[in-house]
């Protein structure tokens, strides 16, 4: 599985650098920091809320106003920025092409606790950015007793792209320790 992930790791590096229209579908190419956008301070409970997890809810709505949700695993930067991998021809992808707003949520059953973010999300071009984002995402993982990539991995829906989701504003609620009233 190691040899497998490096394999596909140096073959995204080098289709990341050869591709300039592939991802025709999410046209936007600026980076996080070209867009100016106002990202809210995420408190330090909520960070490390965020950081400990792997695996959210994306929520996105498409030009017909319909809600699509999916399950996705993000990595998180040092900025609280969220990044997920999917591919330009998903549903999601092609309802951020419409509608950048999206929301994600984290819930823990454990922690008895959840993080719901709303944001903007754009299309992220930036090598050093992309191959960070894909080591972290596409990489095997423990599904039952099996390991394998993530279903993104398995999916035929066109090329890999790496989205950065701009948190505009969020809720955290932890109720483990919280009394009934």
């Amino acid at each position: 599985p190691a040899q497998i992930f490096a394999d596909f790791i140096e073959s995204k590096r080098m289709s990341d650098q050869d591709q300039t229209t592939k991802t025709a579908e999410l046209s936007s190419t600026e980076s996080k920091h070209e867009l100016n956008l106002d990202v809210v301070d995420i408190d330090k409970e909520a960070v490390r809320f965020m950081q400990s997890h792997e695996l959210a809810v994306l929520s996105t709505v498409g030009a017909n106003g319909h809600p699509h949700g999916a399950a996705v695993y993000y990595a998180v930067d040092a900025q609280n920025y969220l990044y997920i991998v999917t591919k330009n021809q998903t549903k999601k992808a092609k309802q951020i092409v419409d509608s950048p707003q999206v929301a994600v949520t984290i819930f823990d059953a454990e922690q008895v606790a959840t993080l719901q973010l709303n944001g903007v999300a754009h299309l992220v071009d930036d090598p050093e950015i992309t191959t960070m984002v894909y080591q972290k995402i596409i990489k095997p993982k423990l599904y039952g007793k099996m390991v394998m990539l993530p279903p993104i991995a398995k999916l035929a829906a066109g090329e890999f792209v790496v989205l950065c989701i701009s948190p505009a504003s969020y809720t955290f609620n932890s109720f483990k320790n919280a009394e009934d009233k």
